[in-house]
């Protein structure tokens, strides 16, 4: 094996049959190039080399993550906290009407408002950035502001002696439709790209907004760059319909 830089990496050279494929590949020390993580070399070990830039360097010629050109010497520590709130206001109207002894009649409206800023097991599971834990304050996964389903059954009478056999047949039978419209429920739209460095493509989402846009919550992240607060929680809505149809007897 060749030594690149002594104890921190090193280059596979003369391996055995079996092992010739590895010929040529590098061996590094985890803790100083910290290869698990986009945000390149860890710069607490950079004085064993000199500096950052050399840490940088040997890192790009071994495949590694070589970082942002700039150290970042911590990340986002997220607890496991319970202090979520949530908020959930409705309006429900009934109206149910029996016309005659074979057939019913009920038709339900609902309106409802579901705020919340957290939901458990449900993507994002941490916010966009700890410190602003606030932000998150939005419709909740479950949000359906609009829903009216409307539903009836119907009976057909059984028939009586000396009628025909259809009568005979279709008697007794129960036929009961439900229609549901209901508007969409949100959801959230991600960037599928580890940006928060914590090892997630599912976690983050797109900022809002240009370079020159800084609303009075922007803030720079690790490296300096400057952010804009991200897409609202749970932005987009899904479409929603059903119905469905019984019968039974």
């Amino acid at each position: 094996m060749g030594v690149v830089a002594p104890s921190l990496l090193g280059q596979l050279f003369g391996c055995p049959g079996p092992l010739a494929s590895l010929d040529g590949q590098f061996i590094g020390t985890p803790a100083f190039f910290n290869f698990f993580r986009p945000s390149g070399p860890n710069p607490s070990f950079a004085g064993l080399v000199g500096g950052y830039a050399t840490q940088q360097q040997l890192a790009g010629l071994a495949g590694y993550p070589v970082g942002f050109g700039v150290p970042v010497p911590f990340n986002s520590v997220d607890t496991q906290l319970s202090d979520g709130s949530s908020f959930y206001n409705a309006l429900t109207v009934n109206v149910s009407k029996t016309f005659c002894k074979n057939f019913q009649f009920l038709s339900s409206y609902t309106w409802s408002h579901s705020i919340n800023d957290a939901t458990d097991l449900q993507s994002t599971l941490e916010p966009q950035d700890s410190r602003f834990a606030y932000l998150e304050r939005a419709n909740s996964d479950n949000d359906q502001r609009h829903r009216w389903v409307t539903s009836g059954v119907y009976q057909i009478p059984n028939a009586k002696s000396g009628e025909s056999f259809l009568k005979h047949f279709i008697g007794g039978f129960s036929f009961s439709p439900i229609i549901e419209v209901s508007s969409g429920r949100p959801f959230n739209v991600i960037t599928g790209e580890d940006t928060r460095l914590d090892l997630g493509s599912s976690q983050a989402r797109p900022s809002i907004g240009g370079s020159n846009i800084f609303p009075i919550h922007s803030w720079r992240d690790f490296w300096g760059r400057q952010r804009v607060p991200s897409r609202q929680r749970q932005h987009i809505l899904h479409p929603g319909s059903y119905s469905s149809c019984r019968l039974h007897r």
